[in-house]
């Protein structure tokens, strides 16, 4: 049993300007054009198993966090398309020397407004120890990526 100062769960909410059709369907198909869309941080995705965009695909991730290239393999558990939430898993990888678990979970909500829509994601995780810090640099490129996949939307 995991002690309850070990687990965490930060996030973040984005107001994005492009439609939640759009940006949902980056996260959820078309996960192999990340490193095109925001190459300062993803430098490649591959699918290992599966097909893009189904349940139980792994993704191979190379990417840069905190300036420093990492990796990581990643299952996708959940593609909801009516409540537009995914959630990947962390199955292999760096990160699993300082976290046990961890996984991210995204949810794309249109805006009353039609305007964009908003984009919640979390990370929930537990740590190996005390001495490891919440993963905060996984939320900054959380929303660095959004940002990138919102000015790659708002051009096409």
């Amino acid at each position: 049993m995991a002690q309850a100062s070990l687990c965490g769960k930060i996030k973040c909410e984005l107001d994005v300007k492009i439609s939640d059709e759009e940006f949902y369907n980056i996260y959820s198909r078309r996960m192999y054009e990340m490193a095109k869309i925001s190459p300062k941080i993803i430098r490649s995705a591959e699918l290992l198993k599966g097909q893009w965009g189904e349940e139980g695909s792994i993704i191979y991730w190379n990417y840069n966090l905190d300036g420093k290239h990492s990796t990581a393999k990643e299952e996708t558990e959940v593609i909801d398309d009516k409540t537009k939430t995914i959630i990947y898993k962390v199955i292999e990888g760096e990160l699993l020397e300082y976290y046990r678990a961890i996984k991210c979970i995204v949810q794309v909500t249109p805006k009353e407004d039609k305007n964009g829509c908003l984009v919640n994601c979390s990370f929930e995780y537990e740590k190996m120890n005390e001495n490891i810090p919440d993963p905060d640099a996984l939320l900054h490129a959380f929303t660095r990526i959004a940002k990138d996949v919102e000015a790659y939307l708002a051009k096409a």
